[in-house]
């Protein structure tokens, strides 16, 4: 058996050349964003992910073993210490067929005891019980109306209140919305992210049911005006009709997409949206719709996911994660280079929270995908580590 040890990396040619120096050995297997490489003294697996901008170096440790047995042995053992986490036979991971048991340490680092059954072509398997969503950028918007649109059919208010308060809401501000307004699927509170101005124009790109537009309202006064734009008809009916009941009167709802801006060049003061821009599968596009319609001087107030590290493929290709903001998610700075290229400038970060800090287990959406994506508890905690919520900030 030999230790593996797997480091994300910036760079996959200058990680190569540096590990091929280092330890005098030439690289066993490259493949796209992947190599590992056999060494044989010190006896060592070392696996490189090409991961720009991750977090942290290391991806996971692990122990290769050559034998039949072994895996089964190592498996044995750890159940019976209670710290098996997940047992996968003849599964497609890292261009190879392997037997596998994974641990997690106290501090959630991932274990894995393996081995290597044969060689492949591909990178890894696919969720079988999850529906994959599509790769067609429209076929993707049609996925997330449909999807929203059961969001409004079925939403809990008072699950959707504790949500919003675990995300940054007050409850002053809950109940200063109209009932019906709070889906409870937003992952922060834009609007707390810099003061709204009196007389401002306010654009809210995935309006939804309006919650946010609501409250950039009041902050606006009646000399202002908010400007909510969503391209899912349920949503937009719901925050009409939240409109006329309060009899709210700086606020109007527009059907688009927020990759096509209904709204005139340089028209708009500040850009709020909540947890919506991960879910276009064109996040450019948005960027750089946000510096058309912005004046110069304006402000985007984003919340919105994105990860520390890449997730396994089963879960991005997943409709429910996709749903859930967690599959569409950008790396970190692979999102925050996409604000600046944009155009804009003073990108930064005022606020972040981890998923994991959030997350409910008894999540009635958190179990359906467990059992769709066949996932363990565990695993779920370890997935929601790389998630992160964040407050961004930039000036046009």
């Amino acid at each position: 058996m030999r230790v593996q040890l797997a480091l994300n990396v910036e760079n996959l040619d200058e990680a190569v050349e540096f590990y091929s120096k280092l330890f005098d050995a030439k690289v066993n297997k490259r493949k796209p964003g992947y190599a590992n490489f056999a060494i044989e003294q010190p006896p060592l697996k070392l696996v490189l992910f090409e991961n720009p901008g991750a977090a942290e170096r290391l991806n996971h440790l692990g122990v290769e073993v050559f034998e039949g047995g072994d895996v089964r042995a190592a498996t044995e053992r750890l159940k019976a210490a209670g710290l098996a986490d997940s047992v996968e036979d003849e599964q497609t991971c890292c261009y190879a067929t392997q037997d596998k048991v994974w641990s997690l340490d106290p501090q959630g680092l991932r274990w894995e005891w393996y081995r290597l059954l044969e060689d492949s072509e591909t990178f890894g398997r696919k969720a079988m019980t999850a529906e994959r969503r599509p790769q067609d950028p429209e076929r993707v918007r049609e996925m997330v109306q449909e999807g929203y649109t059961r969001v409004v059919q079925d939403v809990d208010a008072s699950h959707a209140a504790d949500l919003s308060r675990r995300v940054g809401y007050s409850d002053e501000e809950l109940e200063a919305v109209p009932d019906g307004a709070n889906l409870g699927v937003g992952c922060g509170n834009p609007t707390a992210i810099d003061a709204l101005r009196a007389g401002e124009t306010v654009l809210d790109l995935g309006s939804g049911a309006g919650m946010d537009a609501f409250l950039a309202a009041r902050q606006v006064g009646p000399t202002g005006h908010v400007i909510g734009v969503d391209m899912t008809e349920a949503m937009l009916e719901k925050a009409r009709e939240n409109a006329r009941k309060t009899g709210v009167e700086n606020v109007e709802f527009r059907k688009g997409q927020i990759e096509a801006l209904p709204v005139e060049d340089e028209s708009v003061d500040v850009i709020l949206s909540n947890c919506v821009i991960n879910l276009s599968p064109e996040k450019d596009r948005v960027y750089r719709e946000a510096f058309r319609v912005l004046r110069p001087g304006g402000r985007v107030m984003i919340s919105d996911v994105v990860l520390e590290r890449p997730l396994p493929q089963a879960v991005l290709d997943s409709v429910d994660a996709y749903l859930g903001c967690v599959g569409g998610a950008s790396l970190r700075e692979e999102y925050l280079e996409t604000v600046r290229q944009a155009g804009f400038r003073e990108v930064r970060v005022d606020r972040e929270s981890n998923f994991a800090d959030a997350i409910g287990l008894d999540d009635p959406q958190v179990q359906e995908v467990m059992e769709k994506l066949e996932i363990t508890p565990a695993q779920v905690r370890d997935y929601a580590k790389a998630v992160i919520s964040l407050h961004l900030f930039a000036r046009k």
